[in-house]
């Protein structure tokens, strides 16, 4: 507890000793220091700073406020070793301390950095901006691992009911999770063997499971899925309609070909893309002919085109990744 008496000594000892130019007593300065920002003792105003004692702190109290101003003299570069807060011994104690950055130029200026091991670790923006690993963060919330670390943000939860949990809200527009990487890959999934879940209106729209015989499966409209993917519902696929040449892409599915105004050819994209489906049938009833070519030097079981010389006549193909397109079916 500081004794009133004793402060005003001591709050007239070091005023004394910092006018003349001398270095005061580190207690009496500091007793002094705390009176004058947690009594509200007024009328003293610490006007000359000692670097290595207490640097650049000055105690104010008038009728709005009674607070410790730290760097008056704006001396802070953004470093832990200009003027700041510090805990432990002085100079510097252990590395912890909390600054702001007062010169031009200067990171995160007019913001607040907080110190440990002499490292900043936070910092706030003079808008608000919080960041974890950099002075510059660019949203309300900004993390930056240089460590190469797995976990930048990590939430637990240890109750047996609870679950552990990010939710994004927004009143009248999206409220999106997404995620963008340069050069490397970027995912939302498991690292252990539980199951992976997304869901829409608290009902799971894609379900796969992370053990077990149907581990790695994916389900829609469905969590117990039997094969690699399982629909539970409609499947929807490309359809396209073309009145002369075409080249394939693997984008495309269906190709319904109207050969009405003259023949045309359909080119299948490469057979490399091993297990690709394709379905082409002629839908006018023309004598043009709509005929199905081959991409490079590939086949069509060892033909290099076929041919749809009538109405409904179709053609199924897979292709087999080795330079050859296979026929699953045809209907005349």
């Amino acid at each position: 507890m500081i004794d009133s008496s004793d402060v005003e000594n001591d709050k007239e000892a070091v005023t004394e000793t910092l006018v003349s130019g001398a270095v005061p007593d580190r207690r009496k300065l500091f007793r002094t220091l705390a009176a004058l920002a947690g009594l509200g003792i007024t009328g003293t105003l610490l006007s000359q700073e000692k670097a290595g004692l207490l640097p650049a702190v000055k105690g104010y109290s008038d009728a709005y406020c009674n607070a410790l101003a730290v760097d008056g003299s704006g001396l802070n570069d953004g470093t832990f070793s200009t003027p700041r807060l510090s805990f432990g011994s002085p100079p510097l104690g252990t590395g912890e301390g909390i600054a702001s950055a007062r010169t031009s130029g200067s990171p995160n200026h007019f913001g607040l950095d907080f110190y440990t091991d002499g490292t900043q670790r936070i910092s706030i923006t003079n808008k608000g901006n919080v960041g974890i690993g950099t002075t510059r963060p660019t949203s309300l919330l900004h993390v930056d691992d240089s460590s190469g670390g797995l976990d930048q943000i990590r939430i637990e939860q240890h109750a047996a009911t609870g679950n552990a949990s990010i939710r994004t809200e927004n009143v009248s527009a999206q409220a999106n999770v997404w995620g963008m990487s340069s050069g490397g890959l970027g995912f939302v999934g498991t690292t252990t063997s539980n199951d992976l879940k997304i869901q829409v209106n608290n009902t799971p729209a894609i379900y796969i499971p992370g053990s077990g015989s149907k581990a790695g499966n994916v389900g829609i409209g469905t969590t117990t899925p039997r094969t690699t993917l399982q629909v539970n519902g409609g499947v929807s696929v490309a359809v396209k309609t073309v009145t002369s040449a075409y080249t394939m892409t693997t984008s495309d599915f269906t190709i319904l070909a109207n050969a009405t105004s003259a023949a045309l050819t359909v080119a299948l994209p490469p057979a490399s893309t091993t297990g690709m489906l394709v379905f082409i049938k002629k839908i006018d009833s023309s004598s043009h002919v709509v005929t199905i070519s081959r991409a490079g030097t590939d086949t069509i079981e060892g033909a290099t085109t076929q041919s749809l010389t009538a109405k409904n006549h179709s053609l199924t193909l897979i292709a087999g990744g080795s330079g050859v397109w296979y026929i699953q079916s045809s209907a005349t």
